[in-house]
């Protein structure tokens, strides 16, 4: 999936900076990917006002 380019559509109810992450996540390059540690402070900034 990566290599043809193809990324799926946001599912329903995802924020916006969830879907961000996802994108960034499958990146095709792995050093363009974030790190876990990015990928903890972001879910926690986005789901932490709930």
């Amino acid at each position: 999936m990566i290599d043809s380019g193809y990324r799926m559509l946001a599912p329903p109810n995802t924020p916006e900076e969830m879907y961000q992450l996802m994108l960034k996540c499958w990146q095709y390059e792995p050093e363009n990917r974030p790190h876990f540690q990015e990928i903890y402070e972001s879910v926690d900034t986005i789901y932490s006002p709930l």
